[in-house]
């Protein structure tokens, strides 16, 4: 296992400190119980990572403490930022702040600023791997045909005898008993 420490900007007032990266990481993140409501409308079978080509102008969801609220005020998503989309629902990549383009509830009545909303901090962030370890084929046990015991077959031929003397006599172990009888 190699671990590193890498920084990630975490915008404020994230549903996600510091967001997602890729798609398996959006996924993930939308699939927590803590924000999973959230993100109910979403169809994360359909999501898709895209980059926008344009700027947005709409409603954004942002976090206070532990709720989540949206901004009375519209937003932009400017045109290279990542977003995951199902094609119907959008979240901010670097937050995942869902996007509406009419208003929504619940709002506060001192929300955060645009400009707010858009100064990162970086965040150190540790970050795990696994090397790619080669794949064996598990080690079967011997079976058990091979492991009793046989007698070498001598094959008669008539007129001949065995090199070395006449007679083959198989060794048969003998066990003792490990119980006792009683003596009358």
């Amino acid at each position: 296992m190699v671990t590193e420490q890498v920084k990630r900007k975490v915008y404020p007032y994230s549903i996600v400190p510091g967001g997602a990266q890729n798609l398996h990481e959006a996924r993930l993140a939308m699939s927590d119980p803590e924000v999973k409501a959230h993100y109910a409308s979403f169809n994360l079978a359909q999501l898709k990572q895209v980059k926008l080509t344009t700027d947005i102008k709409g409603y954004v969801s942002y976090r206070w403490g532990d709720k989540i609220y949206w901004t009375a005020k519209t937003l932009t998503l400017r045109a290279g930022e990542t977003v995951f989309t199902d094609g119907t629902h959008i979240a901010r990549g670097r937050c995942l702040n869902c996007y509406s383009a009419l208003p929504m509830l619940p709002i506060r009545p001192h929300e955060p600023t645009e400009k707010v909303l858009d100064v990162p901090v970086e965040m150190p962030m540790v970050v795990y791997s696994f090397p790619r370890l080669p794949v064996f084929a598990p080690v079967l046990p011997v079976p058990p045909g091979e492991l009793t015991p046989t007698v070498p077959v001598i094959p008669a031929v008539a007129g001949t005898v065995a090199k070395g003397g006449g007679f083959w006599f198989p060794l048969i172990p003998i066990i003792p008993p490990i119980h006792h009888h009683p003596i009358s």
